[in-house]
């Protein structure tokens, strides 16, 4: 990602651990929205899309996660089905989303 972002995340994480998840999600959407100023049109097309494709998708279930820790299931869902797969190999989103269905 680059050196500011990683910090940024690394905090993100440090406060979910802590359980701080309101604070958690809103510093997660931050570097999202940093993230959006690099949009690749087509992510797939080279290895540096990929890793942005991939760096998306795991910050949108970091969000996803901190909205189940503070019982948002509706929006829980939401985000997780936000989530476009770069490769088949990951299904987290969908093992996420199946938990919040049998939570509800």
């Amino acid at each position: 990602m680059g050196g500011k972002l990683d910090i940024l995340v690394l905090r993100c994480h440090r406060l979910f651990k802590e359980g701080k998840f309101e604070l958690a999600r809103a510093k997660y959407e931050k570097v999202m929205k940093v993230l959006r100023k690099f949009n690749h049109v087509n992510p797939q097309d080279d290895d540096e899309g990929m890793e942005f494709a991939k760096t998306r998708n795991l910050l949108h279930l970091n969000v996803a996660a901190c909205q189940l820790k503070l019982g948002e299931c509706g929006k829980c869902i939401e985000t997780c089905n936000k989530v476009r797969l770069v490769t088949s190999k990951c299904g987290s989103h969908l093992i996420m989303r199946e938990k919040k269905t049998f939570w509800q």
